[in-house]
């Protein structure tokens, strides 16, 4: 999903078109502006109904906002696509090399562990591997770390730790 300025500024450009493609329409009568015309207002339609459903700020649930673009990015798409919250960015128990403390990653929490799983493949599908520094998560697939996919075995220290929340770090 795109970001909340990128489908701003489509939104702006296929309201300018529509205005164009009436006035052109109200002047000669042709039916193919009168097409084009239905065609721009489908597609403003489309649009704002995809800005309704986009947050306009990440909340983030008392916690201290951290990150760069992609991380927010990334959170505002967890946000907006899945029934999730912001559970921990650099506060809390972490591990001392965490991303954390760095405030590059983020804590996602749900009220039901298909949730997170949901939200966990989600942003793996939506993003691709390459795109997380870490992708942790209640499933034991996908796990990412530094961009490449495995499965973390059940039962060890790590998997045991992210069973109640989906971790989120990217660097850039």
């Amino acid at each position: 999903m795109a970001s909340r300025s990128t489908v701003l500024s489509k939104l702006a450009e296929r309201k300018s078109r529509m205005g164009k493609q009436f006035r052109k329409w109200r002047k000669t009568h042709k039916l193919g502006h009168l097409k084009a015309f239905r065609v721009q207002k489908r597609a403003v339609k489309k649009l704002k109904k995809i800005l309704g459903r986009l947050p306009k700020e990440i909340d983030w649930n008392g916690c201290a906002p951290v990150g760069g673009p992609n991380l927010q990015k990334a959170l505002l798409w967890a946000l907006a696509n899945y029934d999730v919250y912001v559970t921990s960015t650099n506060g809390g128990t972490h591990t001392p090399t965490s991303y954390h403390y760095r405030n590059q990653a983020v804590d996602i929490g749900a009220d039901s562990t298909q949730a997170k799983i949901r939200c966990q493949h989600g942003l793996y599908i939506h993003f691709g591997a390459s795109f997380f520094a870490e992708l942790f998560g209640p499933d034991n697939y996908p796990w990412v770390k530094n961009g490449v996919t495995y499965a973390e075995p059940e039962g060890t220290a790590l998997e045991n730790l992210h069973d109640t929340h989906v971790h989120m770090a990217v660097t850039s």
